[in-house]
């Protein structure tokens, strides 16, 4: 990063009167956000997005940059910067301000005008993120507008990760807007040119922060007046940052406030920066945001700081509802009861609510990367999809109806509670009420959030099991639409697809499902068992034995080949298959007792033997009889 470090070495040596743009300002809060390494192995790590929001940070930290102290600043690096985190953030600079305070955002990661990406989104679900440059200006600018509020964004952005198929998708992410106000600065040097053939070198592309830093303590003061205004900075990034010879991504500039300058200018440190050409990345940044907790702490009794710090401690443990008494719901409602600090109060809520998103949205990303345990849990009816939903209405509810954030909320915790009722419903042998329950829920979870893939996949998954498959079809296709790179609903529908005769359809998908994650190993089996009813034996056994390679644990494979053996008269050879499956619990019952592929073994003694070595009938008949809602 050009001329950083040695900006860094004399920002400090500023004179007192080189001071921040207006020292009269009440109070300046920023969050600082840079995400290089995303969770997602899926998204190619940036080099420089981590970097640039460190010496940012540096910046603000500076007497130039209005010396921030830590406990006036929110920066989130790398893993720190999921959804929920971001979230957080945003409700802390919302918080009540005073006139002529200001608030500072900054994110540098991927994004574009119509997507800024948090650290957990995943990679098959970015158009579902409710991030942006336009929501974030109009979600502050309404907070300015009513607190005569002074507001700069700034976005240091590189274009998203797609593929070809998603060119689409990705241009929208990415594109210019038609329409730019006075005091915006949009400078996309790569709107008009491929964005795919930029993309293949995005890891090297060079931050604009660099850029915007050297306009700001200087560069771009063309009128030698030792301040730089919004113009100036836009007239020097249109100079330096030039696509013919370097790439760049997106960088966006806001200030609602455009006639005040950025900055004062020091011309013995612009004389020097002028000097060096040297590419050095900044020092490490640290803030300890907890410093502001701490001294609020300071000022409450005993019993409170012991309090909050177990507080803490249970958010940290993940006991965010139980046990009851100690977990971190209930410890906050005590905290509310203990202490008058409305700050503290705040504080405490900012850190539950993200904890309570995080948590649930971990599942959701574990499901869309089709990871083995996740699928093996729903394999399994676990009931933690129900606290996943209490979670997420909590959190709603803490937040209330006129935040942001509310339909979101809203919206996965009634995916989740349909799909605890769906699991529930298949331990009744196709319960036809609870699977109606469960597409309420679902419907009701698209009433709040409409272009979520993995809602409609679950309604697709609802449909099949209720038998209505045009249905079933209809909603799959719409998840495979919303979310190209994902293989789960290209997988379902090969499944339905064979279940409608459609073997020609079930194979195109099938094969998609492949493509998108060979690692998925319910796309193999799905696609076997198109093969199997098509009587293609040592094909649908190829595909079932590589399922089984990839996630041995998981029992459908074995069950699978069961059945194929089965078919083809091998009865020994299918009963040991059939034992493999119930040595992992194979829970499908239904097919267990009528699937037709293994009629040819119902009658043998091996079989019967198994039934009641594994006590079959029995587990069969407590799951059904037992069931709640």
């Amino acid at each position: 990063m050009k001329h950083l470090l040695l900006l860094l070495l004399f920002i400090n040596c500023l004179p007192a009167w080189s001071q921040p743009i207006t020292p009269d300002l009440t109070t300046t809060r920023a969050v600082v956000i840079g995400i290089s390494d995303y969770q997602d192995d899926d998204i190619e790590d940036l080099k420089n997005p981590a970097y640039a929001a460190l010496a940012y940070t540096a910046y603000l930290k500076s007497k130039a940059g209005g010396e921030l102290a830590d406990e006036n600043i929110r920066l989130l690096i790398n893993e720190d910067a999921t959804a929920g985190q971001m979230n957080a953030t945003m409700d802390w600079l919302m918080e009540p301000v005073n006139p002529g305070d200001r608030a500072i955002f900054y994110f540098s990661g991927y994004g574009g005008m119509q997507s800024l990406l948090p650290y957990d989104v995943p990679y098959s679900h970015i158009q579902s993120n409710i991030f942006s440059i336009d929501f974030v200006k109009r979600i502050l600018t309404g907070l300015a507008r009513s607190n005569t509020l002074e507001l700069i964004i700034i976005a240091d952005v590189y274009p998203p990760f797609l593929q070809e198929e998603n060119k689409t998708l990705n241009n929208s992410l990415f594109e210019k807007r038609a329409h730019i106000d006075s005091n915006e600065i949009i400078l996309n040097p790569f709107f008009d040119k491929s964005v795919l053939t930029y993309i293949s070198d995005i890891k090297d592309a060079k931050d604009m922060t660099s850029h915007f830093l050297d306009a700001i303590i200087g560069r771009a003061d063309y009128n030698d007046d030792m301040v730089v205004s919004l113009q100036e900075t836009e007239i020097y990034l249109g100079s330096e940052v030039r696509p013919d010879h370097e790439n760049h991504g997106l960088l966006y500039i806001y200030a609602n406030t455009p006639n005040k300058p950025f900055s004062t200018v020091d011309e013995k440190i612009l004389k020097q920066i002028k000097k060096d050409e040297k590419n050095i990345l900044p020092p490490i940044v640290q803030i300890d945001s907890e410093n502001f907790e701490n001294s609020l702490l300071k000022k409450e009794r005993e019993s409170v700081r012991r309090l909050y710090q177990d507080f803490v401690v249970a958010i940290r443990l993940g006991n965010l509802l139980s046990p009851n008494g100690l977990s971190a719901n209930d410890l906050y409602e005590q905290l509310l009861c203990e202490t008058d600090s409305k700050s503290l109060r705040n504080a405490a809520k900012r850190k539950l609510i993200a904890a309570l998103q995080d948590e649930s949205q971990q599942a959701i990303n574990a499901y869309l990367r089709t990871d083995p345990k996740e699928l093996l849990v729903r394999r399994k009816f676990s009931d933690k999809y129900d606290v996943y939903a209490q979670y997420l209405g909590l959190a709603a509810t803490l937040l209330g109806e006129k935040h942001y954030l509310y339909k979101h909320l809203r919206a996965k915790q009634y995916y989740f509670e349909g799909i605890a009722i769906r699991l529930a419903a298949q331990k009744l042998y196709k319960e036809v009420d609870a699977y109606r329950n469960a597409l309420k829920k679902q419907q009701l979870a698209l009433q709040y959030e409409d272009l979520a893939a993995f809602i409609y996949n679950e309604i697709g998954l609802v449909y099949g099991e209720m038998k209505i498959y045009d249905q079933s079809i209809t909603n799959f296709l719409k998840a495979v639409e919303l979310s190209p790179q994902w293989s789960i609903p290209c997988s379902n529908l090969c499944y339905v697809y064979g279940k409608t005769k459609a073997f020609d359809k079930a194979k195109i998908y099938g094969q998609r499902a492949i493509e998108i994650d060979p690692d998925y190993s319910m796309a193999y089996n799905n696609l076997g068992g198109i093969y199997l009813k098509e009587g293609l034996y040592s094909k649908a056994e190829n595909h079932f034995k590589m399922a089984i390679k990839l996630f041995p644990e998981f029992p459908t494979g074995y069950f699978n080949m069961a059945c194929s053996k089965a078919k083809r008269g091998k009865t020994s050879s299918a009963n040991k298959w059939l034992e493999e499956a119930f040595i992992r619990d194979f829970n499908d019952y239904e097919s267990i007792f009528e699937d037709s592929d293994l009629q040819n073994i119902f009658a043998s003694s091996r079989y019967k033997k198994l039934i009641n070595k594994y006590d079959i009938d029995k587990k069969a008949a407590v799951n059904y009889y037992n069931i709640k809602y």
